[in-house]
């Protein structure tokens, strides 16, 4: 089922690397120890807490055998509903990108998600691209001051303990997102045009991993 604020059918769109600078990062090149949180990276939370929680894990490669050992993992126990745990990328901000990571969700009582955040202006005032195994939908929302308001969803397979791929690309205005390379939906909203950093997000207390972090800048 689709849920709008404001959406339009949605069409293919280019692959990401065509057309843009691209920057992989796949955690075993940035050379954290496990265990420990990674570099270039800086965690914080949107409804208070604590913050920390994100480490690299070891584990098999992602999809189709692609990335390394090592993964970038939230882990917590804290079953507050209301937070959103960030861990943002350091070195590149950019209004128009292309964003696609390797996605396992792992466990959660009240959420299973995982998520990519683009515009990330501070922990609360962003755009997110939300996988949940729980209740199986991909949703965008947007986060100002604080406060999360679903733009567009749509019902899909999402699956605990399996390796998935999101994407999202936000061109002006429009955001395109896809699920293992599936167009899913395609939603409007204007309200953070500024240029922000790139992320990834989990909701509550959800467990996630993530792998191969791919960010193309077409700005």
């Amino acid at each position: 089922m689709l849920s709008v604020a404001s959406l339009f059918a949605a069409a293919p769109t280019t692959k990401p690397d065509e057309g843009g600078k691209s920057t992989l990062i796949d955690f075993e090149s940035l050379g954290a120890d496990v265990d420990n949180a990674p570099s270039g990276f800086t965690a914080d939370i949107t409804g208070g807490g604590d913050p920390q929680g994100w480490r690299i894990e070891e584990g098999p490669p992602s999809i189709n055998g692609t990335g390394g050992k090592k993964q970038l993992a939230r882990r917590s126990k804290d079953r507050s509903e209301n937070r959103s745990p960030v861990c943002v990328y350091d070195d590149l901000s950019a209004r128009d990108v292309d964003v696609t990571v390797h996605f396992k969700a792992l466990a959660g009582t009240f959420e299973q998600s995982a998520g990519v955040m683009v515009r990330y202006q501070d922990k609360d005032n962003y755009y997110v691209l939300r996988a949940n195994a729980k209740v199986g939908n991909v949703a965008l929302f947007k986060v100002a001051d604080g406060k999360l308001e679903k733009l567009a969803d749509r019902s899909t397979g999402v699956t605990l303990n399996k390796w998935q791929e999101l994407r999202l690309v936000a061109r002006g205005d429009a955001f395109e997102t896809f699920l293992d390379d599936v167009s899913l939906f395609t939603a409007k909203d204007g309200a953070i045009s500024d240029a922000g950093k790139v992320g990834l997000w989990t909701r509550s207390d959800s467990e996630a991993v993530f792998d191969d972090l791919r960010i193309v800048v077409n700005d």
